[in-house]
């Protein structure tokens, strides 16, 4: 063998070479190891918007007149997204002095497409239900003014049901025997 990969003379033994050898480090020099990250973004968030649309059959979908400042604005209720959006050009139609504040938030749309928020803007949704101050994210690459499962709750536009109750079959005791079970649900054994 020849250049580093020799036998190293002070241990002597078998197959250990001068190159991987630990006790060829200098023992005063501390041991450094050092990693280069290129760009970082701290104050970057990132939110999930799952709009899948189709262009045929647009009237299944959950949509909702909102006011905003006397103007409607029809909403697509997303309840699985985390984040309000307004594309520009509805955001343009809102009258009066709206302050567009900046923010680092990329949403993710449901493919994974990145979509960059121009900005954040704090808006008093009216519904007939119900109102609420709800911050949008602006977006020159949104398609629809989309409403959040968060913004769908303060509106009152949907509601979260955690416990299901039967209305049927309520059972005041368990039967005692496997006869008394069957009898007393007969349609669910007949035909076995």
């Amino acid at each position: 063998m020849s250049g580093v990969w020799r036998n190293v003379p002070q241990v002597q033994e078998k197959n250990h070479f001068s190159k991987l050898c630990k006790s060829n480090i200098d023992k005063d020099k501390p041991y450094t190891r050092t990693k280069r990250v290129n760009d970082v973004e701290a104050d970057t968030d990132t939110l999930y918007i799952g709009v899948v649309s189709s262009d045929k059959n647009e009237t299944n979908c959950w949509k909702e007149t909102v006011t905003i400042r006397k103007v409607p604005i029809v909403f697509k209720l997303d309840t699985g997204a985390d984040a309000d959006v307004l594309p520009m050009q509805v955001y343009h139609k809102v009258p009066g002095p709206v302050q567009l504040r900046s923010t680092k938030t990329v949403l993710i749309a449901f493919g994974g497409a990145r979509i960059s928020a121009e900005g954040i803007v704090s808006l008093e949704c009216v519904t007939s239900k119900g109102s609420a101050v709800l911050d949008f994210l602006v977006s020159r690459q949104a398609d629809k003014a989309i409403l959040g499962g968060q913004a769908c709750e303060e509106l009152q536009l949907v509601k979260r049901v955690d416990v299901l109750t039967p209305k049927s079959h309520k059972l005041d005791k368990l039967p005692a025997t496997k006869e008394e079970l069957v009898e007393k649900y007969a349609e669910v054994f007949t035909g076995l």
